[in-house]
């Protein structure tokens, strides 16, 4: 549907040979007797997909599977037009519930003019040719820049973004769930207050029009009485934020400390041989390299903040050695 020649559908490397497997738009055309690049766009709309449902005459649950071919052959019966075709069934309960012909042209526009990050980083709307200014009635609102980065370096999931855009949380049965009321409460009423969190959390930085937002909540068992977010009535979390705040200074401070820490670390990390005698040990290592006295008396010496909480003994060239393992004393 983006005009791409091809999709990988597999990739192996097995016996040390890589080998894929990919899909040709061109083959699939040719399979559908070389339909032309918009024709076999709506046939794979009318089909369903994340862009727009399928057309209620191809819906066929739980009978046999709808194929390409069928969607084809229902386009070409008028005369290879959804909208001639959404006429045609337009006292139809369900097309008129769907209000298809609208979803159709937000779809068609939606893959057209889809929205993809230049070479910048920006997003921006493919086509340069197009006037963007109604562009939110069928992409749906802009995001600020920094929360398109966030997602386009997979530092932010578009989950929550999407509920703020669309105005809406459609709650689904995941497939392999038993439907019953307890996961019907779990979902629909003991995730809401979690839900409603994230949201101001993510919305408290944003544009004044998110921040007073309604967001409805669909559920799989009563989506004619959606529950109601209303962002207005919410508390703000900006006191919340308060404590998450770290200065330049304290983090400055941290870093200093921990690199103290690290170099004193260093200095009692090398590795000791084990003696004969219990408690005894001789540094191969180190500022006391040579010397001979117990491990309580060497560390109290070298880091006397630390304490020896245990050591990794192994053996080279047939010698036992140990490297310790310190940890700050407890005040």
């Amino acid at each position: 549907m983006f005009n791409v020649e091809r999709i990988i559908t597999n990739f192996s490397t097995r016996q040390g040979t890589a080998t894929f497997d990919a899909l040709s738009k061109s083959a699939c055309q040719d399979r559908l007797d070389k339909v032309p690049d918009d024709v076999f766009r709506d046939v794979q709309l009318l089909l369903g997909g994340p862009f727009l449902p399928t057309f209620p005459l191809l819906d066929k649950s739980g009978g046999p599977k709808v194929s390409a071919r069928d969607a084809l052959n229902t386009l070409s019966s008028a005369g290879r037009s959804v909208i001639q075709l959404c006429h045609q069934w337009r006292e139809d309960p369900l097309v008129q519930a769907l209000d298809y012909e609208d979803k159709y042209k937000r779809a068609v526009l939606s893959l057209k003019h889809h929205v993809v990050l230049d070479k910048e980083g920006r997003a921006v709307l493919m086509g340069p040719e197009y006037d963007a200014g109604d562009a939110h009635e069928f992409i749906g609102l802009r995001l600020p820049e920094e929360l398109y980065f966030y997602i386009s370096r997979a530092m932010l999931g578009p989950r929550v973004p999407n509920w703020l855009t669309l105005g809406e949380i459609d709650l689904t049965l995941p497939v392999g769930c038993e439907d019953t009321e307890a996961y019907r409460h779990l979902l629909g009423n003991q995730l809401t207050s979690l839900q409603t969190q994230t949201i101001c959390l993510l919305s408290n930085s944003m544009n004044r029009f998110y921040q007073t937002r309604s967001i409805k909540i669909k559920t799989w068992y009563a989506r004619e009485t959606p529950k109601t977010i209303n962002m207005k009535e919410e508390p703000s979390v900006k006191d919340t934020l308060v404590g998450w705040k770290v200065s330049e200074a304290a983090f400055s401070e941290h870093l200093e400390g921990a690199a103290v820490r690290k170099s004193q670390a260093i200095s009692v990390s090398a590795l000791t041989r084990i003696s004969g005698q219990p408690g005894e040990l001789r540094t191969l290592h180190g500022s006391f390299a040579g010397t001979k006295m117990s491990s309580d008396q060497y560390y109290q010496r070298q880091l006397p903040t630390f304490e020896v909480e245990a050591r990794d003994t192994f053996q080279f060239n047939g010698t036992l050695l140990a490297t310790p393992r310190i940890r700050e004393r407890e005040t």
